[in-house]
């Protein structure tokens, strides 16, 4: 940990020229700079000024993965941001901003503690990740810095595509932890049920690296598959390891044993493919219709604002529609609206179900389960998917709002089939999607 030393005098400079004298292993002597605004310069004593703010943070990109807030300030004596983004974006790092730094002088040793953000890795696709980051380097006296120590911590990951995810590995050879359904070799199917609500990450002391321990609770299923021979067992889980590449494997316990589901060993699959493995009649399964089998068109919502839906769409706040608008669909005669919850930890939830004619509807042009809108109210921050259907003819689809049912494969083959019955129906879609979070606002 880096002791903050406390300064003894405080000067402030307004638009005017001064000379800074830098302490000792900073290559330029002296630097001159005219404040644009009010500065605040911190110095240990007035004749020799050591560690001091020249010049308050801006904002910019320092490349395409890093960029610099604007609580990040100049000091006289710093380590550059470009060591920083070499010493400490790596290549698994989706990107990473260093929001601030703060230099200090401590028993004649300049030390440079920089705080970043990181969107870290996230190999298998399914844990965007958030670490805020602490770094600390050290002065070597020529201009140049040296990484001391890197420790994190904040740690969120998003844990919501791993709620009701399904896991499979080949051979269950390959795994040292044969203990999954029983003796006996075999494929490995693993589902987990939608009652994931959380990963909480801690400290681990003992960690070579950034990585962290995580708390949950959830359960499901695993079963070995061998011919004919299937050998299912119920396993629950509280808990596992992730590292800030991505990389995690919870621990599952079963009346088997315990081990761990390592995403470096497990292949995720989706559940169609998951249903076909275990279906007497998987050549039906395959030609059902998904959404990865159609083409695609854009819509956009101006009641989406930096990613979240305006808090009037609530049902509780206004239970306002939002605003929609998209591409006209060749051969379309209407459109389907369906807003769903994936969030919702029983089965996603449907907020929104209506068929219109056009390409656009105004905010608030519907409201009520009558109507065919019902509003977010989540107990937490849960996405919102918006889909808009571009169909042949009227569709025979009804949903019950506000309830847990069918993910959104299967809501779309039923708007699919046409009020006669015959399927079909659906060129294409569009979908925007956006966070809500409950807050009364009258």
């Amino acid at each position: 940990m880096i002791k903050r030393r406390l300064f003894t005098k405080s000067i402030t400079v307004i638009s005017a020229l001064f000379t800074l004298s830098f302490f000792a292993g900073c290559e330029i002597a002296d630097v001159q700079t005219t404040p644009s605004a009010e500065t605040e310069v911190s110095v240990e004593n007035a004749e020799e000024l050591t560690v001091e703010l020249v010049k308050a943070g801006e904002a910019y990109d320092l490349n395409d993965r890093c960029k610099v807030a604007e609580t990040y300030d100049t000091y006289n004596c710093q380590v550059p941001a470009e060591k920083i983004a070499s010493e400490c974006l790596k290549d698994s790092y989706e990107s990473m901003t260093l929001e601030s730094h703060s230099v200090e002088l401590n028993n004649g040793v300049i030390t440079d503690n920089a705080v970043l953000t990181v969107q870290a890795g996230n190999v298998s696709g399914l844990t965007p990740q958030t670490i805020k980051l602490n770094a600390v380097f050290e002065s070597t006296g020529d201009d140049d810095w040296k990484l001391v120590g890197s420790d994190w911590e904040e740690w969120n990951v998003d844990s919501r595509n791993v709620n009701g995810s399904n896991w499979y590995l080949e051979s269950s050879d390959k795994t040292d932890n044969n203990w999954f359904a029983g003796e006996g070799s075999g494929e490995i199917y693993i589902h987990f049920k939608n009652n994931l609500r959380f990963i909480a990450v801690t400290k681990d002391e003992n960690a070579d690296g950034i990585e962290g321990v995580m708390g949950t609770k959830f359960n499901g299923t695993v079963t070995r598959v061998n011919g004919e021979d299937k050998e299912e067992v119920g396993f629950s889980s509280t808990g596992g390891r992730i590292d800030d590449d991505g990389n995690f494997e919870f621990l599952l316990t079963t009346e088997n044993g315990e081990g761990y589901l390592k995403s470096n060993e497990f292949k995720n699959i989706s559940q169609l493919e998951y249903d076909v493995a275990f279906s007497d009649n998987p050549e039906e399964l395959l030609n059902l219709l998904t959404l990865d089998k159609l083409s695609t068109f854009s819509a956009s919502s101006e009641s989406l604002k930096d990613g979240e839906w305006v808090k009037e769409t609530g049902s509780l706040n206004g239970n306002v529609s939002p605003e929609l608008t998209w591409d006209e669909v060749d051969g379309a005669t209407r459109y389907a609206i369906l807003m769903m919850d994936p969030d919702a930890g029983v089965g996603p939830h449907v907020h929104w179900y209506v068929t219109v004619e056009g390409t656009h509807v105004d905010a608030g042009s519907f409201d009520g389960e009558e109507e065919g809108y019902v509003g977010p109210h989540p107990p937490r921050t849960h996405e919102y998917d918006v889909y808009v259907f571009a169909l042949k003819d009227e569709s025979s689809a009804k949903f019950i709002f506000d309830a847990a049912g069918e993910d959104i494969d299967e809501r779309a083959r039923r708007i699919d089939e046409k009020v006669d019955g015959e399927s079909g129906n659906i060129i294409s879609y569009a979908m925007v999607s956006g966070v809500y979070t409950y807050n009364v606002i009258y």
